[in-house]
């Protein structure tokens, strides 16, 4: 998944949600997006020491069907589709080449969304 995030497509996030807190991403300096795992937001969302708005928009790194903890929200990524749940849209950007894992654009909805019937699938991940 670290192929598909650049420098370029990360630097208009505010966080990226990586799987692996004891995997740590390398290839990103400390002044691009805070990196948090999928664990931690959870907790800080349950815990009500954030909101999801405090780390949007985002860049989610999802493995399909996780079973570590984390907030039933995230759970829609395993749909590989884009989503819209409450306030939250949740818009697939690509998929691993194995079909293991996918990388979701997560941000507010704008109220302007419109739902496109037969929508191209992502790009995937080489």
């Amino acid at each position: 998944m670290t192929e598909f995030l650049s420098d370029t497509l990360t630097h208009s996030y505010n966080t990226i949600i990586w799987p692996f807190k004891d995997i740590p991403i390398q290839e990103f300096d400390s002044s691009g997006p805070r990196i948090i795992d999928f664990r931690d937001i959870s907790a800080e969302i349950f815990t009500n020491r954030h909101t999801p708005d405090d780390y949007l928009p985002a860049i989610a790194c999802w493995i399909l069907n996780d079973e570590r903890e984390h907030l039933r929200l995230f759970s829609f990524m395993n749909d590989l589709q884009n989503v819209i749940a409450g306030d939250y849209k949740f818009t697939l950007l690509s998929v691993t080449s194995e079909g293991t894992g996918a990388v979701y654009d997560i941000s507010t909805v704008s109220g302007n969304e419109v739902t496109v019937p037969n929508q191209p699938g992502p790009m995937p991940i080489r």
